[in-house]
This record gives C-alpha cells, structure tokens and sequence, in this order.
C-alpha cells in the first residue's frame, strides 16, 4: 500500500558562510530540490522549503584570519551575499535563515534538553539561567562534554578497577560521551575567545560502550574486565525515585546521590547523546581517549 504524506519539509545542504555560492553548488544541490519543491506545490501538497547559512564552522575561522576580520563580519558579509544569490537565481525558499539567528538557538538547544526537569534536576536549573541570560543583553555560550572522563579513574561502578567489571544499564552497546576536564577548559577557552561562538557547543573527547569500556580496560591494563549487567533503564529510573524519595533532605544538596544517578540514566538511554559534535571547530584542539587515560593509569 501507497502512503502520501500530508505535509513535506525539504531543505537542502547549509551554505558555509565563508564565500559566494557558485554555480556548482546551484545546479548540485539546490536546482534539484527546488525542482522537486516545486513539483510538490503545482500537485497542491503542503511544503515548507527550508535553508540558511552555517555561520558554526572552522572554514568560517580561516577566512576571518586570511581577510584580517572577526568570524561575525565574515557571517554578515557572506549570508547576505549567498541569501541574496539565491534570490536572484529565484530559488524558492519559504525560509531562509541563518544559525546565528534566535530560533535556531532556540530549538537547536532544545534538542540536548530533550530531558524533562524530573529526568534530571539540573536540566531545570540550567533552564531558568538560560532564561534569565536571554532577557540580559549578553551573550552566552554553552559548553556541553558529557561525562567527565577523569571519573572513570576513581573506581566508580562504571569502570570499577578493584571488581574489574564495568556496569551498565539498558543497552551494552550504547555509546557514551566522554571528555577530560582539562580538554573541556582548553575548548572553553577557545570559544569565549570565538566572537561568532553559538548558543550552545558540543564535545567529547572520546566515545564508548560499556561493552567497548570493558574491552578496552581488558587490552590496555592487561586483566580481563567483565560486563555487569544491572537491570533495564526502566528498573534504573524506579531506582533513582527510591533513592529520592528515602532521602528528603537531599533536595537541597548541590549535588545529590539522586542526581549523579540521573546523569547516568541520561548517558545509558541515550537521551543525553551529544549530536552533532563541534569538536573540529577550533583546529588546535588535541581531544584525550579514553584509551589514554587507562595507559596512564596502567604506567
């Protein structure tokens, strides 16, 4: 059986704002799904044709460096020149924007809060500072790392060096975002540096599974690590409510046993995944592994 949609969105590959498109790029990419836009609009279906520049890039960086300028100047100077290519070729957007732009801050932060305040509690916390920080005539970037990878060093139930095992909830498979605080303040000194910085950033130093972890730690250490399986995510968010609910009085602590349970359960269902990453953003960086940090701890 044939299914029609009701509505279409289309959009096509975002334009670096760093220089003019170029015919290429018009018969490559956006010639082909205007046509198809269009196709859509003379069958009478309900289409949103949507684009914009990409203001977030390194090429965005090294053009400002050769051109003697900030990365905003060179943004301002090339969306107006690409926005308004695409008006005179008479491409047929319903949008075109740019990811400087206030929505796409907006929704595009709301993509890593896909957690409610009651999944986890700082989430609430860091959604009343962003509101305050959006009515301030300020601006604001947001570093998101994942875990911090130096914990895995302390001998927590994740990475737990004296069972030798490596602890999991849900899925074995699940990546996990990791980045040491050393490279998560060396990042965070290169974008309050980064005049056209966006809302909100994202990093990690390296990526693995507990199943990975427990192979890794196997290879790097020299002695086997087994995988310790918990309970479903499900079972490890009744869990966290007990461990709440039993002690009140953890409301007011900073940082709660409750509330480095929900970290976890975030991290284990995979709603706290960082995606995209921003990593290659300033070329300099030099992101640490996980892999390092074990032969570190192994020599």
């Amino acid at each position: 059986m044939y299914f029609l949609p009701k509505r279409y969105t289309v959009t096509a590959a975002l334009p670096y704002a760093n220089g003019p498109v170029h015919i290429g790029h018009l018969a490559g990419v956006y010639l082909p799904a205007d046509i198809y836009v269009r196709y859509l609009r003379a069958m009478h279906r309900e289409v949103k044709f949507i684009c914009g520049s990409d203001e977030h890039g390194v090429p965005i960086t090294i053009r400002a460096q050769k051109e003697g300028v900030t990365p905003q100047q060179v943004v301002d100077k090339y969306h107006a020149l690409i926005r308004d290519s695409f008006r005179d070729f008479n491409v047929s957007f319903d949008v075109y924007s740019r990811t400087s732009s206030a929505t796409h801050a907006e929704v595009s932060s709301g993509f890593f809060t896909k957690l409610n305040d009651a999944e986890n509690r700082n989430f609430g916390y860091r959604r009343e500072f962003h509101r305050y920080v959006d009515s301030a005539a300020i601006s604001t970037t947001s570093v998101l790392n994942g875990m911090f990878m130096d914990i895995l060093q302390y001998g927590m139930p994740l990475l737990d060096f004296k069972a030798r095992s490596v602890s999991y909830w849900g899925d074995a498979d699940q990546l996990l975002d990791f980045t040491t605080m050393d490279d998560v303040g060396a990042y965070t000194a290169e974008a309050a540096l980064d005049d056209a910085a966006p809302a909100v950033l994202r990093i990690a130093g390296d990526q693995q599974s507990p199943r990975q972890l427990a192979a890794l730690a196997t290879e790097v250490l020299g002695e086997t690590f087994t995988l310790q399986y918990m309970g479903s995510t499900e079972e490890m968010a009744a869990a966290i409510q007990s461990v709440r609910l039993a002690n009140p009085g953890s409301e007011t602590e900073e940082f709660p046993r409750f509330q480095q349970m929900q970290y976890l359960h975030n991290m284990f269902t995979g709603r706290a995944k960082l995606n995209p990453l921003d990593n290659d953003r300033y070329p300099g960086m030099k992101w640490t592994t996980v892999r390092q940090l074990l032969a570190h701890r192994g020599g």
